[in-house]
């Protein structure tokens, strides 16, 4: 009888946490304009910082928790861009994540 009352609450924890996960969402699309060496991000989600996080790797060895970066590439070519998002309501529960690259 314990092991099936722990099986019970263990599934309506589940159903609880993919209900709320449903009902929230994380875009990490992004565009993005250049300029010389000169790229400007702009993330599809750009409200909130508190709530929404962003986390940049730039395709060069280099990163930014900015919302909207800027970043300045030693030399031209083509690099692969990741773009990070999650979105949290505490500091303990990540609601949603989504990560995209781009060329």
């Amino acid at each position: 009888m314990k092991k099936l009352f722990t099986l019970l609450v263990l599934s309506l924890t589940i159903l609880a946490f993919k209900s709320e996960s449903q009902t929230t969402a994380c875009n990490a699309a992004f565009d993005f304009t250049i300029s010389g060496l000169s790229v400007k991000f702009t993330p599809s989600v750009a409200t909130d910082p508190v709530i929404y996080h962003h986390y940049w790797k730039f395709g060069d060895g280099t990163v930014s928790s900015d919302v909207s970066p800027v970043h300045v590439y030693a030399s031209g070519g083509t690099y692969t861009v990741k773009h990070i998002i999650y979105r949290r309501q505490n500091s303990a529960t990540a609601l949603c994540v989504d990560s995209v690259k781009k060329r």
